[in-house]
């Protein structure tokens, strides 16, 4: 099972509280954390690492401003939310689930990895976010983008959005 998060060195202790939250309501399942990073440093790296490793998962880490390669933003957000838009850049994984870094876990995330996305390039929950900031960071004002807010959706395989 894959798990993504994006952070600086701002959000590392409510990473730490979001995956141990993981951790401890889903000690069934072998999980791979991947970790968008904006700057994290190696001490807090190590306290991310000893995390994962006393749960017998594993993390790999990507450096943010590689994989975000061509982002344009005015900086009214933290750029660190905008990690997951480039999650499909990462090749090695098929299917993952994003989770903000202050959201806690509170049961099994099974069934939700579990969906039946086959059909769909992406599924996830809509922000209502200004045109202008799509257009700031690259996106067509005419696209969805994704948040943990409001009504969960699915992009069609065959659909532009």
């Amino acid at each position: 099972m894959n798990v993504a998060f994006s952070s600086d060195n701002n959000y590392v202790k409510q990473l730490e509280i979001s995956m141990i939250s993981l951790f401890e309501n889903n000690k069934d399942m072998n999980i791979s954390v991947y970790i968008i990073d904006n700057g994290i440093n190696n001490e807090n790296k190590e306290r991310l690492n000893n995390i994962v490793n006393n749960y017998n998962n594993t993390i790999k880490y990507y450096s943010f401003d590689k994989l975000t390669e061509g982002l344009k933003t005015d900086n009214s957000f933290p750029v660190s939310s905008f990690g997951r838009i480039f999650l499909p850049r990462i090749k090695e994984i098929d299917k993952i689930i994003y989770f903000d870094c202050d959201s806690i876990i509170a049961d099994s995330i099974n069934s939700l990895y579990n969906i039946d996305i086959s059909d769909y390039y992406l599924a996830g929950v809509q922000d209502t976010v200004y045109n202008f900031y799509k257009e700031l960071i690259g996106l067509n004002k005419e696209y969805r983008y994704v948040n943990a807010r409001n009504d969960a959706f699915k992009f069609k395989k065959n659909e532009r959005r």
